[in-house]
């Protein structure tokens, strides 16, 4: 999916046209081709990897110990600005594809990497690229699903930066699943000083003795813009969201709460970005929310 924007002359100050590249509502990659504009002086571009879904949580009959599967890894993000003349004529652009959350089962399944950002020269060498989060990890028996791990910021070549300049930022990791020996929940999602790219929180489990432990929350930079997703009692996580206000911000996925006496609850999706919950345990588990599809944004002046 592609969204073009014309004359959003304060976005970038002196930037006069952008584009904005996603995989949202896509579960394949979509790559979009960009003509240089003869026009254009210099390049702003935004690259952010795809959220990491969560992980599956532990399927269990009562009095048996139920882990919570691991939130997802945020997406790293990228940001350079270059003069014209150093951006390729001709580029293959591909926002990134959403990691899935994994099912719930005895063990459950983990969920899967979100896609990287990238940008293609017309050789089809990669010209920019931000890396997916990594997938929250399964629950298991006796132990809990693991924390997706934080998408890198992969390097640009050298020679592009003898005239520009660039930044970038690791994702936010996910937070562990509960472990259910105790009523503690899920850890929440690391939150990351960008506007996506957080971590997906926990699931949350149930213990031997039947007790409930909630999944962890979800992440927001600007909790007054977006609230950050929380986790409920024995419930699904929230989901995470996307807004333009004009920059991008996102919220990541909170985990499941569990459930010992039914099913755990589902873990929620991520905004762009950002990581999907982890499902929790319960008689039956609560599958993995999706993490978030990744973007590029190629803004010109």
């Amino acid at each position: 999916m592609s969204y073009p924007f014309d004359d959003l002359t304060n976005l970038f100050g002196q930037m006069k046209k952008v584009a904005v590249f996603t995989n949202e509502g896509s579960g394949a990659l979509n790559a979009h081709s960009f003509v240089k504009p003869p026009e254009a002086k210099f390049f702003f571009f935004l690259l952010q990897g795809a959220g990491g879904g969560g992980g599956g949580g532990f399927t269990g009959a009562t009095a048996v110990r139920r882990p919570g599967g691991g939130g997802g890894g945020g997406g790293a993000v990228l940001k350079v600005f270059l003069p014209a003349f150093l951006v390729p004529e001709r580029m293959t652009v591909q926002g990134g594809i959403a990691g899935v959350g994994g099912a719930a089962g005895s063990p459950g399944a983990a969920g899967t990497a979100g896609g990287s950002a990238t940008i293609l020269s017309l050789e089809q060498s990669v010209f920019l690229t931000a890396n997916g989060g990594g997938g929250g990890g399964a629950a298991g028996a006796a132990a809990a699903g693991s924390a997706g791990a934080a998408g890198s910021v992969s390097a640009f070549s050298r020679s592009h930066e003898r005239g520009g300049f660039a930044s970038g930022l690791t994702g936010g990791a996910g937070g562990a699943g509960a472990a259910a020996s105790t009523t503690t929940a899920g850890a929440a999602g690391a939150a990351v000083v960008n506007y996506a790219g957080h971590g997906g929180g926990g699931g949350g489990g149930a213990t031997t003795g039947n007790a409930n432990a909630n999944g962890g929350n979800g992440a927001s930079q600007i909790a007054t813009l977006l609230p950050t997703p929380s986790a409920v009692a024995t419930s699904d996580g929230s989901n995470g969201a996307t807004v333009f206000v004009p920059h991008l911000f996102a919220s990541s996925g909170a985990g499941g709460s569990g459930n010992a006496a039914g099913t755990g609850g589902n873990g929620g999706k991520g905004g762009i970005g950002c990581g999907g919950g982890g499902g929790a345990g319960g008689i039956t588990g609560g599958n993995g929310g999706n993490g978030g599809p990744g973007l590029v944004l190629i803004a010109w002046g």
